[in-house]
């Protein structure tokens, strides 16, 4: 934004710089409670019932609380840690942009640990604004259902970077 002397400021102009300034809106959320994935599941979306931070308003606690929904249009970062019970093989996080029925998913990650199995997925979408959320999908084959674990450190993030 460049503005001359005797320029006219829009409000568009304002709030595109508050955006990038220390007001970008951002979302990081956690879920109280460990959540069962079923064993084979085609994908299991993740809950979550703990808001850390949401600047502008993006979840709801209360509906599809799977979701987060930017109300901004532009490039996001969306961020997700999923810890697993058990240490074994097979146990996948991803995430995914939807609109209208449709998914774009990212990159699917997992890490074995001693403790169980942790999956990091970091990935950038471009959202509308209006119509696209982002959601994070649990994946396992275990032989039958299993948790999440360790409610401390997983958790949701999406952070607002630029306009399109």
């Amino acid at each position: 934004m460049s503005v001359g002397a005797g320029g006219i400021i829009y409000a568009s102009d304002i709030n595109r710089a508050l955006r990038g300034g220390p007001e970008r809106p951002l979302c990081v959320l956690r879920n109280a409670a460990v959540q069962s994935v079923a064993n084979n599941s085609v994908a299991t979306a993740l809950t979550w019932d703990t808001e850390v931070v949401d600047t502008h308003g993006w979840h709801s606690t209360s509906s599809n609380t799977s979701r987060i929904t930017p109300n901004v249009a532009g490039w996001v970062e969306l961020k997700a840690f999923v810890h697993f019970a058990g240490n074994a093989t097979g146990r996948r996080a991803a995430v995914a942009k939807m609109n209208a029925g449709t998914a774009n998913y990212g990159e699917i990650k997992a890490a074995t640990s001693a403790s169980g199995v942790s999956a990091l997925v970091v990935r950038e979408f471009l959202v509308n604004g209006s119509t696209d959320y982002l959601e994070v999908f649990g994946f396992q084959d275990s032989g039958g259902a299993l948790n999440t674990a360790d409610t401390t450190n997983t958790f949701f993030s999406v952070r607002w970077l630029r306009e399109a």
